[in-house]
C-alpha cells in the first residue's frame, strides 16, 4: 500500500505535467524533441496524415499507462494473496518507474560528452540538449 501511495503521488505530478503541456521539448528545448522524434513526426504528418500523436508525447503516455497498469496488478495480486505474482508485478512496476531516475546520470554524461566534442556554444543549443535528453531516455527505456 505504501508503494502504491508513493506511485499515486508520482502520477499526480505526471497528470499536472500532462494537463499543462509542461513536457521538456516544449518548455526546456524550445520545441525540439530530438532527431528521432522529429523524423517520426515528419513521417506521421507526411505519410499518415497526422493520425498519431507526437512521438515523445505518445511514448510518455504509453509509459504512464504501463506504470498505472503494473501498479494496479501489483495491488490486485497482493489483495488475492497471490504473492509470487504480486512480486513479479511489483518488480515490473518499480522498473517502469525507475527509468526516469536511471536516465539522469546518462543524460549528464552525454551532456559532458557533447560539451567536450561540440564545444560549449553548440552543446548549449536547444537541439543538442533535446538530443541528449531524449536519446538518453530512449536508451534507458
Amino acid at each position: 500500500r505504501l508503494m502504491l501511495a508513493a506511485a499515486a503521488t508520482l502520477m499526480v505530478g505526471y497528470s499536472m505535467i500532462d494537463a499543462n503541456s509542461l513536457y521538456a521539448d516544449a518548455v526546456d528545448f524550445h520545441g525540439h524533441g530530438g532527431g528521432l522524434a522529429e523524423a517520426a513526426d515528419t513521417f506521421n504528418a507526411s505519410w499518415l496524415g497526422g493520425v498519431m500523436p507526437p512521438f515523445n508525447l505518445g511514448g510518455v503516455r504509453v509509459l504512464a499507462l504501463w506504470f498505472v497498469f503494473t501498479g494496479c496488478l501489483t495491488y490486485w495480486f497482493a489483495s488475492r494473496g497471490e504473492l509470487s505474482c504480486h512480486r513479479c508485478w511489483a518488480l515490473r512496476h518499480v522498473a517502469s518507474g525507475i527509468w526516469v531516475a536511471a536516465q539522469r546520470p546518462l543524460f549528464g554524461a552525454v551532456r559532458l560528452l557533447q560539451a567536450a566534442t561540440l564545444g560549449l556554444g553548440t552543446a548549449a543549443e536547444p537541439t543538442a540538449q533535446a538530443d541528449a535528453f531524449y536519446y538518453s531516455a530512449y536508451l534507458v527505456t
